[in-house]
């Protein structure tokens, strides 16, 4: 999970980055629709090490990765990696989806 609480939406939105790993970030995006029917789900891809992910997957760990925007999408935060990004900005019950969706993988993962 990255960044995940800055949403501007009503509907929480959740973005599976569909790269590095293709079919691991498929499986991804189905368990995210399957789980999490009442939020907006993107796909979105990366192009380049934009998360730590990437570094997961390139040290030969599958990893996947869910943000709140991909790296071109209109509702990233503004405020990254500045002082401006703080906690006041953040929807906690936006939040809460993640939480969710990091449930349902150990869940699927576990079986």
């Amino acid at each position: 999970m990255e960044m995940c609480g800055y949403q501007l939406n009503a509907v929480p939105v959740v973005t599976t980055l569909s790269d590095p790993n293709p079919k691991l970030s498929t499986w991804l995006a189905s368990m995210v629709e399957s789980y999490l029917p009442d939020i907006t789900h993107r796909v979105s891809e990366c192009g380049y090490g934009c998360s730590d992910h990437d570094s997961w997957n390139d040290a030969g760990f599958p990893a996947a990765c869910i943000s709140e925007a991909g790296p071109n999408d209109p509702g990233l935060n503004p405020n990254m990696h500045t002082t401006g990004d703080v906690a006041s900005i953040l929807n906690f019950d936006a939040m809460a989806t993640f939480v969710k969706a990091g449930l349902a993988w150990v869940v699927e993962m576990a079986q």
